[in-house]
Formats: C-alpha cells, structure tokens, sequence
C-alpha cells in the first residue's frame, strides 16, 4: 500500500462508525470509578559539584521517605546531565489528591523525623 491509499484508508476508518459502541459505555463507567491521581512536577536546578552530590543525598535519604510519610508513596526522581538546563533534577510526585498537592509543604515541615 502506498502513502495515499493509507491515508485516505485512515481518514474512512476515523469517520466511520465503530461497531460495539456499546461496549466503550462499559470502559468509561470504570474510567470514572476508577481512582485518581494528582501529578506534580518539581525541577531542581544544580550547580556541579560537592552542593550537587549533597542534594541529592538529602533527596534520598531524607526527603523522599519523609514524602512517602506523608501520603505521597509514588516519587519519580530523574537527572538531567546533558541540555540547556543542565545540571537539573526532576522530581515527580503522584498525589492521591489534590489536598495532598496543597498541604505537602506543611506535613512536611511537622515531620518529626
């Protein structure tokens, strides 16, 4: 099949009906049951050297498990090395709601340990 016929093959299968519509009824009411979460998305830019290493110690052993104390058990931490803001590090945090996302600070800063 040559790049025409596909596309035009792809334009009659994105407007044509699709048989068992029925069935997606199904999909979307689990969708909605389904529970959700809340991504925050924290970037950390680094200077190189012993203040980068530091950090990300403190990350690790500190921060981390002390977000995972306060609800957030899902934390994604992620360098980067090459680039235009390089160093940096991301941080991802899956909260289950969006009171975790605005109260995260404050649990923090009452977390004895």
């Amino acid at each position: 099949m040559d790049r025409r016929g596909f596309i035009a093959a792809s334009a009659v299968a994105a407007v044509s009906p699709m048989p068992g519509i029925d069935k997606l009824a199904g999909i979307d009411a689990l969708a909605q049951q389904a529970s959700r979460q809340y991504i925050e998305l924290r970037r950390y830019h680094l200077l190189p050297g012993p203040k980068q290493r530091a950090f990300n110690t403190f990350l690790g052993e500190a921060a981390v498990p002390a977000m995972n104390r306060a609800g957030v058990s899902k934390v994604g931490a992620f360098t980067m090395v090459y680039g235009q803001n390089a160093p940096s590090l991301l941080l991802v945090l899956a909260h289950p709601t969006l009171e975790s996302v605005v109260t995260l600070r404050d649990r923090l800063a009452g977390d004895a340990e």
